[in-house]
């Protein structure tokens, strides 16, 4: 399977928008901001991941394996 393909893609993505907005100097500052943001993470938001792969993959095989909304 594609990484595209692979959930975790989308939940790197929040993160990323999520962490841009703020002001981070260290690597110190930025495991604390991505520690706080990933434990705000909703079960919904896992949930609804996790029950989009069927339709992750159905596209991607009818896409050939080429690019897909995913």
């Amino acid at each position: 399977m594609s990484p595209d393909q692979n959930p975790i893609e989308n939940v790197w993505q929040l993160l990323k928008i999520k962490i841009s907005k703020k002001k981070i100097s260290t690597t110190r500052k930025l495991k604390a901001v991505l520690t706080k943001e990933w434990g705000q993470l909703s079960v919904e938001l896992a949930e609804n991941l996790v029950n989009s792969m069927e339709r992750r993959v159905a596209a991607l095989i009818e896409s050939r394996g080429d690019f897909t909304m995913y």
